[in-house]
């Protein structure tokens, strides 16, 4: 079986993956709820996705070139969609990266956390 790239921002194929959650989150109206005799009601607005990635030990020049990207309020996301096994393309913006820089390791982080959320409906 062939391995297949899990990621991509704005053209850049994302290295080194350790980690990666693609998140398709159904989001509730305010008619949701339920009624005094405990029926649910689901008032559906579409679909949001939330891409949470970690990268394991990567080299400093890779690490700046992903966090000059994330910096962008508009990342064109190309995803392998864990419900279809194809890719998907969405809009998002980036939710606070984290990185750990190795200390004893020369220009290499240790790791680097980010999640991506759609700009958009996802459905």
């Amino acid at each position: 079986m062939a391995y297949k790239q899990l990621l991509y921002i704005n053209g850049y194929e994302v290295p080194n993956i350790i980690s990666y959650d693609d998140l398709l989150s159904e989001q509730d109206g305010e008619n949701s709820g339920r009624t005094p005799n405990l029926n649910m009601n689901r008032d559906i607005l579409g679909r949001i996705a939330s891409i949470s990635v970690k990268l394991g030990p990567t080299e400093g020049s890779v690490v700046r070139k992903i966090l000059g990207i994330l910096k962008k309020s508009d990342i064109t996301v190309k995803f392998l969609n864990s419900e279809t096994n194809n890719y998907s393309t969405i809009s998002c913006y980036c939710i606070d990266p984290k990185k750990e820089k190795l200390a004893t390791m020369g220009d290499y982080y240790k790791s680097l956390d980010f999640t991506l959320v759609s700009n958009r409906r996802f459905d």
